[in-house]
């Protein structure tokens, strides 16, 4: 091979990665956080019954519905009852998660794919709430006792927390991304993925309905080397409501005895999860810091590998562009396509 085609070989070999977009993987610091408020109204739907069992609990408590009649020895019949959860209070935790970040400056461009947030950092925060339970009347044995039905009774509960509040990106997101200065950029996106959460109510967890939900970001971008820094801040503002109609796992609750007082009935409530409604208004900073992925032949800047970079590739490289000198040797050659080949044949780190 002549030298001077061995040369421009060699280069395109041994060049540094090349790359129009250039992709990073990105965390969360502890910058990142939510502060706000949410609200929960769950709706209910079973029967609550004594805990007795003749094996295992034996002295437990037993149910029976109505006022009079026989109570047979061994008699534990379900009661029915609704029941409604209100949850609700101020929100602040830090949050925790990574995405993948593709800054393609030339095309003004940048996408995001891959991002789970979890909004809350893996944290149970503690909140106020209240137990709203309304049955037939019924009496029990162990303690010996009747209760009035007909009319809701409130319980407020204080060991309830909010156990999982998490934002998993479900398709890629691309936006636009506009020069600063050097290096740095404003940026506007929508994300779009599936909002979800669980509270653990009384040992029990209440799966939050899982919701479509548009996550709009808007911020700046920081180059720094081989390092990139994201930085937003956004209002989230979501309000829904679901009606799964599941069954829960069953719930022991202790209720105040009423006729007379003074004593406790163990009952374990049996319900469905009727409908659930979310109310969530809180601001949300995300503050994420990453190195190169190392996708250099990501030519279109999607986050990904395929046909479509060939084609901008080629693009590019039609119309003289410099930026599709792959090799590095200051002219447009048959060596340049097959360093963008090397280059998509190594993929995405």
């Amino acid at each position: 091979m002549p030298l001077q085609t061995f040369v421009p070989a060699v280069a395109c070999l041994l060049a540094p990665a090349w790359a129009l977009a250039q992709s990073y993987d990105l965390s969360l610091t502890d910058a990142s956080g939510l502060d706000g408020s949410i609200a929960v109204d769950v709706q209910t739907d079973g029967s609550l019954r004594g805990d007795w069992d003749p094996d295992t609990n034996p002295d437990g408590t037993r149910t029976k519905p109505g006022l009079f009649g026989s109570f047979g020895a061994t008699e534990n019949v379900p009661v029915p009852t609704t029941a409604g959860l209100s949850i609700g209070d101020n929100l602040s935790a830090s949050s925790t998660g990574s995405l993948s970040l593709t800054l393609n400056p030339a095309a003004g461009t940048l996408a995001i794919t891959g991002a789970s947030l979890d909004l809350i950092g893996g944290s149970a925060l503690t909140l106020p709430a209240e137990l709203s339970l309304q049955f037939d009347s019924f009496r029990t044995r162990s303690p010996e006792s009747t209760f009035i039905g007909g009319f809701p009774l409130t319980f407020p509960l204080d060991d309830l927390a909010l156990t999982a509040l998490v934002f998993e990106q479900t398709e890629p997101a691309n936006g636009v991304l506009t020069a600063t200065g050097p290096d740095e950029y404003t940026f506007a996106i929508a994300m779009t993925g599936i909002l979800s959460g669980e509270v653990d109510a009384m040992g029990a967890p209440v799966p939050l309905p899982p919701t479509p939900f548009v996550l709009p970001l808007t911020g700046t971008v920081g180059v720094d080397g081989d390092t990139a820094t994201l930085i937003s801040m956004t209002t989230l503002d979501q309000d829904t409501l679901e009606e799964p109609m599941t069954p829960l796992p069953a719930i022991p609750l202790p209720l105040p005895t009423i006729l007379p007082p003074g004593s406790t009935a163990n009952v374990i409530l049996n319900l469905t999860l009727e409908s659930i409604a979310v109310a969530l208004v809180a601001d949300l900073t995300l503050v994420a810091e990453g190195s190169e992925s190392g996708c250099p032949a990501d030519c279109d800047g999607d986050g990904s590998l395929s046909l479509f970079d060939f084609l901008c590739f080629q693009n590019l490289f039609a119309a003289g562009d410099p930026r599709a000198d792959c090799d590095g040797d200051g002219s447009l050659s048959l060596f340049d396509f097959l360093c963008f080949q090397n280059a998509f044949a190594a993929g995405c780190e």
